[in-house]
């Protein structure tokens, strides 16, 4: 949502940067409170901003927030289930 108000206020490519930093910022919150490691909230976070260029510009091409939200969702998934592979090696 912030990528469609933002692509109309200013040059593309900019918007899509500062989106993806916008959905960064949000999961630097998110993440400190369940990873009191600094340098893990950040190094995770380089995933999330790598991951918000890639959906931001893929909106930018296709203009298909369906496709998107089901990006987000299968990489959400994805993600729980490492975590719960990490958290309970023997399951």
């Amino acid at each position: 949502f912030i990528f469609g108000k933002f692509r109309q206020l200013m040059w593309v490519p900019l918007a899509i940067v500062l989106s993806a930093i916008s959905f960064t910022l949000h999961h630097i919150v998110v993440l400190s409170v369940y990873i009191p490691d600094l340098s893990m909230v950040v190094l995770f976070n380089l995933g999330v901003f790598a991951g918000g260029l890639i959906w931001a510009g893929l909106y930018q091409k296709f203009s298909n927030f369906w496709a998107i939200w089901l990006s987000h969702l299968i990489v959400d998934v994805g993600i729980m289930v490492i975590v719960y592979k990490i958290l309970f090696p023997s399951a």
